[in-house]
């Protein structure tokens, strides 16, 4: 997954000079919980759907990418912000086009910053092959073209 998303954000600088960068990767089942909390039992509002073991975060396969803006800065509102809208669908298709699902293609929820690899695991699959891999997700192998 690092060798692919590595080759996604270099492509994308060479093809387009814009620099991405990965704001959110691996998550721990905790973690996740806690980001499920805020809008529910904690303040702030709604960011995920997925409880701990849920999503592909917390197996090593989803990064959250934001632009590097022209001041230097990065501006991580994706949800109300039109230009990182903007900036993440023209680079999808490349990461799209070397085997990663884009977040903002999604129908149920979209998830703008959001690329992961698409394995065709189910997560009751994910769990399991983490659980055999002795609890580390970085351990697991996966058959992906």
């Amino acid at each position: 997954m690092r060798g692919l998303i590595r080759k996604f954000i270099n492509d994308v600088y060479l093809k387009h000079q814009i620099q991405l960068v990965i704001v959110q990767d691996y998550r721990t089942y905790e973690q996740q919980d806690a980001l499920y909390a805020k809008g529910r039992t904690t303040s702030g509002r709604i960011v995920t759907k997925a409880k701990g073991g849920q999503s592909n975060h917390n197996f090593a396969l989803a990064v959250d990418i934001f632009p590097l803006w022209a001041d230097g800065k990065l501006h991580m509102d994706a949800k109300s912000d039109a230009e990182n809208i903007k900036i993440l669908k023209k680079v999808a298709p490349i990461g799209k086009s070397i085997g990663l699902e884009w977040g903002g293609d999604w129908k149920s929820i979209t998830d703008n910053p959001h690329f992961q690899l698409k394995t065709g695991k189910t997560m009751s699959q994910l769990r399991q092959l983490t659980k055999d891999a002795g609890g580390d997700p970085l351990k697991v192998k996966y058959d992906v073209k």
